[in-house]
């Protein structure tokens, strides 16, 4: 059940962003200097590997996780 609720929350987030832009890890090769801003890089993909493999033990963990998309960006294009 639990991971049903996160499942389905994924997937109403992910709707949000309708160009993929937060579907997978950041380009390394089209953005080089992405890690020199960002130390824990997350991505909806990350998200849901780490769903699938029962990693979220609690909704605080999983929230820390998208709210690191959001930050991350913030600080990557405030740059």
């Amino acid at each position: 059940p639990f991971n049903v609720l996160l499942r389905t929350t994924l997937d109403l987030l992910q709707e949000k962003d309708p160009a993929h832009i937060f579907a997978e890890p950041v380009n390394l090769s089209e953005v080089p200097d992405y890690l020199e801003f960002i130390s824990k890089p997350m991505d909806f993909s990350t998200m849901r590997r780490k769903l699938e493999s029962h990693l979220y033990r609690t909704l605080e963990e999983f929230e820390e996780d998208f709210n690191l998309i959001v930050t991350n960006c913030m600080k990557y294009n405030a740059k």
